[in-house]
């Protein structure tokens, strides 16, 4: 006799193996996608910030180079626990939200660059999960991103 074909228990065994296999998969993926997410969340952050020490600094050159000038620009970075915005002049220009399930905190509420690039040392945390990661500014206005508290 000439079989072709799996038969109805091979295939629910078959069935029942990988079922076995996503529900041991599944939880492990979350687990990788929660630590992707804040590694991503992390970058941004430092990137957002480079972005700000540079404008920072232009700011403070402009003011050098045309005192007399009406328009200066007044560069803030401020901190929530959901999320960050640039604001200049008492008005936001950028604001940026973040993910639910991701939170920041700080010891500080604003990030100050001044003129020459340096800024007042601080560390900002964000948090999802047990996953932590530290987004360090030095004193020199150094930006990087870390596992571990400085």
């Amino acid at each position: 006799m000439d079989e072709k074909g799996f038969s109805l228990l091979e295939a629910v065994l078959a069935a029942m193996v990988a079922g076995l296999l996503a529900a041991v998969a599944v939880p492990r993926l979350s687990f990788h996608y929660q630590t992707l997410a804040l590694d991503h969340e992390a970058a941004q952050l430092a990137a957002a910030l480079a972005v700000y020490r540079e404008e920072a600094v232009y700011a403070v050159a402009q003011r050098q180079e045309f005192p007399d000038a009406s328009e200066h620009q007044a560069l803030s970075f401020r901190l929530a626990r959901d999320g960050y915005s640039v604001i200049c002049n008492s008005k936001i220009r950028r604001r940026y939200t973040l993910p639910s399930g991701i939170e920041m905190s700080s010891g500080r509420s604003t990030v100050e660059f001044y003129g020459t690039g340096n800024a007042e040392p601080m560390t900002i945390m964000l948090r999802s999960g047990t996953e932590r990661r530290y987004v360090i500014i030095d004193l020199a206005g150094r930006i990087r991103v870390s596992l571990t508290p400085p």
